[in-house]
């Protein structure tokens, strides 16, 4: 391209169509985006009610049942063991997926190679999903945690105030 181009009739006509076209395009997209934006903000703003209204169902349930509230603690224990075991699990196996590479690289062979490489990586894909269900298992004892907690703290207003 040449000083002459930019000096052209021709080349500031294009640039000019151009960019009326993209102005165009671009307010259309942004509309559509907005649009689709703000139905996903009511979907997630009626989610979060719903969640909350839960939340303080079983708030309340926990207040007016010690069994509950039993039932609940011994729920925490069970999920936040599971968690532990769970991650426990995940660190332990991409430690011996590490070592599967780490052998296929200091004695390589090619039937090592044939083996190992698919075992290490299904042992890649097993590790990270049991991480994702420990960590599932630890929100799940953080909801439960916070349940109780919120439970203990009316309670004790409760208490206070009598």
């Amino acid at each position: 391209m040449h000083l002459e181009d930019f000096l052209s009739l021709r080349w500031w006509v294009s640039i000019g169509i151009g960019s009326l076209l993209l102005s165009l395009c671009s307010d259309l997209f942004r509309k559509g985006f907005y649009k689709v934006l703000g139905h996903l903000s009511g979907k997630w703003r009626a989610r979060s009610q719903r969640s909350r209204a839960a939340f303080a169902e079983e708030v309340d349930t926990a207040v007016s049942s010690p069994e509950y509230i039993a039932a609940l603690e011994k729920h925490e224990v069970r999920n936040m063991l599971r968690a532990i075991f769970l991650m426990a699990l995940a660190v332990t196996l991409f430690v011996v997926v590490g070592l599967l590479m780490l052998s296929n690289v200091v004695f390589p062979s090619a039937d090592k190679v044939r083996v190992l490489k698919p075992m290490s990586e299904i042992g890649i894909v097993f590790a990270w999903f049991v991480s994702m269900v420990g960590m599932a298992e630890f929100l799940r004892t953080v909801r439960v945690r916070s349940v109780l907690r919120a439970a203990t703290k009316i309670k004790r207003a409760a208490a206070l105030s009598e």
